[in-house]
């Protein structure tokens, strides 16, 4: 008979009935966790422990009971059995296929697993153990535990490193002989050849492998060679066969890794044991070069990501290289799908050099020490490291990372958890002093009032808000909230008394009366509810009879209307008569019509300046980036001492500061992406050094709406560029090794939608300017709408849609910036050059695309659509208007610039109107003639 091997081959589903579970890692403990959560009965169940070579356990086989089956959720791996003794993945089959009688006859076990990575492991019946037996105690071994022994004594320091002075200066001959006898003397035969490959090409690439001879030679040649003419013939020939010696070398390995690209399609788990790395490898100076991949160990390990060995760098080009960028993705998506998680870490940290992608994978595994220790060492993400270590149980040391990142409220509730009373109290201390910095009164409050319950502090601070604080409104109501829950209802009628008279403005008119309605609806006192109802009126009324003929107090006259209507929301007729009073108030009488009057040709058109304000008073802040966001909009920049400071501001002039202690340690603008809607997060990325905690905007009685700000810790390291769709969808740029960069989606809360590598390195460059381009510093311009996604780079923007299509679209000049139309209007997309720029009309039909230039001699512009699909470019002493209908571009007008670098043009909330933002802070709308 003819033996053949026996291979599993997984399928697209179950085709075993569940016999058993396969729990990963070494710990019994999370064998015990695992089956005590099933519904089976655990005395019946059989545990084969499979042990590595060190004899280390890798796993359990936890074999059910006849008849029954766990219910619920299971962590373990479903595994099967066939002919009752051969346990295998229930999405497997063998290959090629044999009969039961002859697997019956092939098996010389009682018991056999066969596993996809571990192989065919045999038991017999004596290793079989039961759940008793693994919580028996271990022998007592017969020693004597009371005596001390003295420990083996450590080597003597280093003092010195003394020269051979009796050893002989090596000559060239022995150098060169040296390497001769070195060169080629490790075999390839580890590393299995390709289906088309001979064994003498094989042969001949190892023949010709450079070994640590052939570098010591260079070596010594380099710093012994003489400068005379004799010895630089000489030396001329031995630079000719060194670069002979460097052809065969990278002949050799482009082969081995065309040797492992076969290996990894056809054996994934076998071949990532030659696996070499594709990204830049820190390392302590440089190995022995080597023209073969040797075998190594496929588990992940920290002590290997220091960068303190010596690394050898493969050059095996971009198209072999992205070859195996791909075939380690997949390998890392099977080894997260197959639950080993320590394989994917592996895969992603040491040969991709993902670590933000290996952190989460060890994160997913259970494995939080060392995923906290790639977040906080590798990624500089003391909030994700911190998190890791709270999840596996640290919490002490977990508690100095969340105070290093000013998160004292999650400090002291750990400190709570380790009943440590007194540090609790201090970190929640520190939690309201930061609150207090960023003027959000009622965060602090509520503080005092939960976690230092202090009711009596936080009355006090409450009252402090009224009437000038932002929040004062929100305080107010708070106020009568925390009184009504501590029974101080005398202390409330005397509040609804004095209150009134500091009703000076129609401003806090509005504010205390909305308070008031609110307390005569749901305080709990019945005498307090009256009097807040009697003093609604009364401000009410008298502000009124003050803003009969004021057409300008039209919406705090509406305000305050409502909240008299709203206190006896039974009673149709005060509602009915609300409504008439506010259409007799602002009732008009019908205009004269004016004789209509043509427009003369040539009127200007010019775009006019409705106002401006200055978006921050006090410290100057040089201002870097800003974009707009539904009704608001956002601008970030360092302040003179460099921290990084973030405003959220409305369309007539309401500002709200949030800012960081991280200094903002580049004069790039940062990265900036604001949500249209919601309270998503506004992500603030800086170019280069630390990335900025997350924040929370306080809520205000003019922005009720509190979301986060900062560097979320899902992002991936490295970014580029970053933007929000028109549905609140994350994309990000990040950045790899030389030109390679990876395009993610996620959702706004941080969950991963897909993820696709960009190669940079076939970009569209003209010649004359690929030695002076600098990739490390080119801005990334990054857009989305409907569907597509843009990437202006260098010489061409590339367009990314849907079935994972890809289009690159030239360019005339490199690309500074990009803008893209808003929506519900014609696709239109704006590159920005460091002259002018160029309006593009993509399209996907007939892969066609329509471009027309905009700016001739308009040097450095920023540039917007607005909302009525015009196009606005300005720099700093000028400003121009086209329109963008049909597929042109037409100049309608010029106008004069700010007199300051524009940081960005910003569309505005209305049709025809527009702002633009200088790097000074000063904010100029404008408005253009319909």
């Amino acid at each position: 008979m003819i033996p053949f091997d026996l291979n599993l081959k997984r399928t697209s589903g179950p085709v075993h009935a569940s016999r058993a579970g396969w729990i990963s890692g070494g710990n019994p403990e999370s064998w015990l966790q695992e089956v005590l959560s099933w519904n089976v009965d655990q005395p019946g169940l059989m545990f084969l422990v499979v042990p590595d070579g060190d004899g280390e356990a890798q796993g359990v086989l936890v074999v059910f009971p006849p008849g029954s089956t766990p219910h619920g959720p299971m962590r373990a791996l479903p595994y099967g059995c066939l002919v009752g003794r051969l346990y295998l993945p229930v999405d497997a089959v063998i290959r090629p296929a044999v009969s039961e009688a002859e697997l019956a006859s092939a098996l010389d076990h009682p018991t056999q697993i066969l596993h996809p990575s571990l192989g065919l492991i045999a038991f017999e019946s004596r290793q079989i153990q039961r759940i008793h037996q693994l919580l028996a105690l271990p022998p007592v071994r017969a020693i004597e535990w009371d005596q001390a022994r003295r420990g083996p004594s450590s080597a003597p320091r280093l003092s010195r490193v003394v020269a051979d002075e009796t050893r002989q200066a090596t000559t060239v001959e022995e150098v060169l002989q040296e390497g001769r006898e070195e060169i080629g003397t490790h075999s390839l035969d580890d590393l299995p050849p390709e289906p088309a490959e001979s064994p003498a090409s094989v042969a001949e690439d190892a023949a010709h492998t450079a070994r640590s001879g052939f570098l010591k030679a260079l070596e010594w040649i380099s710093g012994k060679g003489s400068s005379s003419s004799r010895s630089q013939s000489w030396i001329d020939g031995v630079n000719k066969w060194s670069k002979a010696q460097l052809s065969a070398l990278n002949a050799a390995r482009r082969r081995e890794i065309e040797r492992l690209l076969h290996l990894l399609e056809k054996d994934p788990d076998r071949g990532l044991g030659f696996a070499v790395p594709v990204h830049g490898e820190p390392g302590r100076g440089v190995a022995e070069p080597s023209g073969e991949l040797s075998p190594h160990e496929t588990d992940f390990n920290l002590g290997r990501l220091g960068g303190g060995r010596p690394v050898e760098t493969w050059d095996s080009g971009p198209n072999l290289r992205q070859q195996l960028v791909e075939a380690y993705h997949r390998a890392a998506t099977r080894a997260l799908t197959e639950g080993r998680f320590r394989r994917a870490a592996y895969i992603l940290a040491e040969l991709l050099g993902d670590y933000s992608g290996a952190a989460a994978a060890l994160e997913r595994g259970c494995h939080y020490r060392e995923a906290a220790i790639l977040y906080r060492d590798h990624l500089g993400n003391n909030v994700r490291a911190a998190r890791c270590l709270e999840d596996g149980g640290l919490l002490l040391e977990a508690i100095p990372l969340y105070e290093q990142e000013q998160m004292f409220l999650r400090a002291g509730d750990l400190y709570q958890t380790l009943e440590q009373p007194d540090p609790a109290r201090k970190s929640y201390r520190s939690a309201v002093d930061l609150h207090l910095e960023k003027g959000d009164v009622l965060a602090a409050a509520d503080l005092i009032e939960d976690r230092i319950e202090a009711p009596d502090e936080a009355l006090e601070l409450l009252a402090t808000a009224w009437p000038r604080s932002p929040q004062a409104q929100a305080c107010l109501d708070r106020r009568f909230q925390l009184l009504g829950q501590l029974g101080r209802h005398r202390e409330a009628r005397q509040l609804v008394h004095d209150l009134p008279r500091d009703a000076v403005e129609l401003k806090l008119a509005v504010l205390l009366c909305g308070s008031l309605a609110t307390v005569s609806d749901d305080y709990p006192d019945q005498g307090v509810r009256e009097r807040a109802r009697d003093s609604t009126r009364v401000v009410a009324g008298d502000w009124l009879e003050k803003t009969l003929n004021d057409p300008s107090s039209r919406d705090s006259v509406e305000s305050l209307v409502r909240s008299v209507v709203s206190l006896v929301p039974s009673d149709r007729l005060l509602s009915r008569d609300g409504t008439r009073y506010l259409a007799r108030l602002w009732e008009k009488p019908s205009p004269t019509p004016l004789p209509v009057r043509k427009q003369k040709t040539g009127t200007s058109s010019e775009p006019l300046l409705l106002g401006e304000f200055q978006l921050l008073e006090g410290e100057p802040v040089r201002w870097l980036a800003a974009q707009a966001a539904g009704d608001a909009y956002y601008a970030v920049g360092a302040t003179a001492g460099g921290r990084a400071m973030l405003v959220r501001a409305s369309w007539d002039g309401l500002i709200q500061p949030l800012g960081w202690t991280s200094a903002m340690e580049s004069e790039k603008p940062p990265l900036l992406a604001a949500p249209r809607f919601g309270n998503h997060p506004v992500v603030v990325v800086p170019r280069w050094g630390r990335r900025l905690g997350m924040t929370r905007f306080p809520y205000t009685d003019s922005f009720k709406e509190t979301p986060e700000a900062g560097s979320p810790s899902w992002l991936p390291p490295r970014m580029d560029a970053v933007c929000y769709n028109e549905n609140d969808v994350i994309w990000a740029l990040s950045r790899g090794e030389d030109l390679d960069r990876r395009l993610s989606a996620h959702t706004a809360s941080g969950e991963l939608i897909s993820s696709r590598a960009v190669d940079l390195s076939q970009a569209a460059v003209p010649p004359a300017y690929r030695d002076d381009l600098e990739w490390e510093d080119l801005p990334m311009g990054l857009v989305a709408r409907q569907g597509y996604v843009f990437l202006a780079a260098g010489f061409q923007v590339i367009q990314f849609f849907h079935r994972d299509q890809v289009r690159p679209i030239g360019l005339p000049d490199i690309a500074r910036g990009m803008t893209l139309s808003g929506p519900f209007t014609r696709l239109r997309l704006a590159v920005l050059h460091d002259e002018g720029g160029t309006v593009l009309w993509p399209s996907s039909i007939g892969n066609k695309n329509f471009q027309r230039p905009f700016g001739d001699k308009l040097a450095r512009p920023r540039a917007a659509f607005i909302r009525d699909g015009s196009l606005v470019a300005v720099n700093r002493s000028e400003g121009r208007l086209y329109d963008t209908n049909g597929r042109a571009v037409t100049f309608r007008a010029a106008f004069e610039g700010p007199g300051s670098e524009p940081v960005q043009v910003l569309p505005g909330l209305h049709l025809h109107q527009f702002a633009i933002i200088t790097t000074d802070g000063r904010v100029r709308i404008y408005r253009i003639p319909a």
